[in-house]
C-alpha cells in the first residue's frame, strides 16, 4: 500500500469511524462512484428523451457504478462476519438503516407540512418504499450483509455460504438486492488475497480495463434491469435470452469494479498529497451522507421541476450543475458531522 493504513479499522459501509486511518485510493474510489452518482442523476433529470437508450455516458455509468459500490464495501465484509449477532444488527443497522429513518422522517414531515396528511401518504407507497425506494442502496447492502452473516453462521465454511446462496439467489429470483450480492462477495475475496493482487496490480488493471472497455461495446441501458430466468413453472426451464443478459451484466460490472479500484490504487501510489487529492478524498468519506442529501436535493425536487435541456448546448451548463452539487453536498455532510446527534442520526455515526 502507499501508505501505512490499517484496512480492518475501517467499517462494512466503507466509511471509517472518525480519527480512524484512511485508505486513499478506497476514498478516492468511493469518491468517484458518488461522483459517477451524481453525474448520472443530473443526466437524467436533464436528458430530453431516454438516456437509458440515448445516452452513452448514462449507459457508461450505469453499467458499473452501483456494482463498484458494493464491491468497496465487500472489502470491509470480514469485520462483520466476525462480529457477534447482537453486535452486528446494532452497528450495521445503525450505520445504515437509522440515517434511512431519519432522512425519510424528515421528508415525510416537510411533505405532510406542504399537503395534507392524505395527500402525502398518497405520494409515498409503504411496500413500494420498504422494498427500495428512496436510499434503496443502503436498505439493500443492509440486505446482503445479513445474508451473508447469516449463511456463513449457517454453513461455516465462508467459501460454501459465499458461493452456494449466492448462485441460488442470484439466479431464483430477479430482486436487485441479490443481483448485487456477488459484488460484496468479490471485494471480500478481493481483500482476503489482497497480496496477490497488489503484487500485480498493473497487469490487473490493464487486462480488466481491456475487458471493461470491449463489454461496454455491448452494453445497453436496458441490460441493468432486473430479468428473471429461471423459470419455476412447470416445466421449470432457463430463458437463455435472458440469462446472457443476466450473466453479461454481472460480468461488466465485475471487471469495471475490479478496473477502477486497481486504477485508484495505481493513481494513490504517485499522487502523493495535496489539496485537491485530500478534498477528493474528504468526499469519498462522505459517500453515505451524499448519497442520501443528493435524494432530496436533486431527485426529488427534480421530480417536481422537471426540465429537459438541449443535448448539444446543455453539457457545460450539466457540468456545472453536477460540480456545484458535489460541493454543496459535501460541505453539507461536513456540517452534520459537526453535531454528534446529526451525525448519529442521519450519518449513522457513533
Amino acid at each position: 500500500m502507499s501508505n501505512s493504513r490499517v484496512i480492518s479499522n475501517a467499517d462494512s459501509t466503507g466509511n471509517s469511524n472518525r480519527n480512524v486511518g484512511r485508505i486513499d485510493y478506497l476514498d478516492l474510489t468511493k469518491c468517484f462512484a458518488i461522483l459517477c452518482v451524481l453525474m448520472g442523476h443530473v443526466w437524467q433529470w436533464s436528458y430530453p428523451g431516454n438516456p437509458y437508450e440515448d445516452s452513452t455516458l448514462f449507459q457508461g455509468i450505469y453499467a458499473f457504478h452501483m456494482p463498484l459500490f458494493m464491491t468497496v464495501c465487500g472489502f470491509f465484509l470480514g469485520k462483520s462476519l466476525s462480529a457477534k449477532p447482537m453486535e452486528f444488527v446494532s452497528r450495521r443497522a445503525t450505520q445504515l438503516l437509522l440515517p434511512v429513518l431519519s432522512f425519510s422522517i424528515v421528508y415525510l414531515m416537510l411533505l405532510f407540512a406542504v399537503l395534507s396528511p392524505l395527500m402525502g401518504w398518497e405520494m409515498v407507497s409503504p411496500l413500494t418504499y420498504l422494498s427500495g425506494g428512496d436510499m434503496w442502496f443502503l436498505k439493500y447492502l443492509f440486505a446482503c450483509l445479513v445474508v451473508a452473516y447469516v449463511c456463513k453462521a449457517l454453513l461455516r465454511k465462508t467459501w460454501v455460504a459465499a458461493l452456494l446462496p449466492t448462485i441460488l439467489l442470484f439466479s431464483l429470483t430477479r430482486s436487485g438486492i441479490f443481483r448485487l450480492l456477488p459484488y460484496l462477495w468479490l471485494g471480500y475475496y478481493v481483500f482476503t488475497y489482497r497480496h496477490l493482487w497488489e503484487r500485480y496490480t498493473r497487469y490487473i488493471c490493464l487486462i480488466t480495463g481491456i475487458l471493461f472497455t470491449i463489454c461496454l461495446f455491448y452494453w445497453k441501458g436496458e441490460y441493468d434491469g432486473n430479468y428473471r430466468f429461471v423459470v419455476l413453472h412447470s416445466p421449470i426451464h432457463i430463458v437463455w435470452d435472458k440469462a446472457a443478459v443476466v450473466w453479461f451484466r454481472l460480468l461488466v460490472g465485475s471487471v469495471g469494479s475490479m478496473f477502477f479500484i486497481t486504477l485508484f490504487k495505481l493513481l494513490d501510489g504517485v499522487w502523493h498529497g495535496g489539496g485537491l487529492k485530500n478534498y477528493l478524498c474528504s468526499m469519498g468519506q462522505h459517500t453515505l451522507g451524499i448519497y442520501c442529501l443528493q435524494i432530496y436535493f436533486l431527485e426529488k425536487l427534480t421530480d417536481q421541476f422537471p426540465i429537459d435541456m438541449d443535448i448539444e448546448t446543455s453539457v457545460p451548463l450539466r457540468l456545472l450543475v453536477f460540480l456545484l452539487e458535489a460541493v454543496v453536498l459535501n460541505e453539507l455532510v461536513k456540517l452534520l458531522l459537526s453535531n454528534r446527534w446529526t451525525a448519529l442520526f442521519f450519518l449513522g455515526k457513533k
